[in-house]
């Protein structure tokens, strides 16, 4: 599965706070009924670990197989 159409994640929770443009094709995991970007899209680690502990929700509109 893989984002359809690219959109800004607002990390509101984050320790550096600010939002992070995902593009269109970035993997997906569904975790317990909810899509999420798959942390491993992230390179930058502390993304990665907001990824991990908070999610990176994608609407289920916006998942593509």
């Amino acid at each position: 599965m893989k984002v359809k159409n690219a959109f800004h994640w607002t990390r509101s929770c984050s320790c550096i706070p600010g939002g992070i443009d995902i593009s269109a094709g970035a993997p997906v995991e569904l975790r317990k009924g909810t899509y999420y970007v798959s942390p491993s899209h992230f390179s930058d680690s502390i993304v990665r670990h907001d990824a991990i502990h908070y999610g990176c929700i994608v609407m289920p509109d916006n998942v593509e197989e």
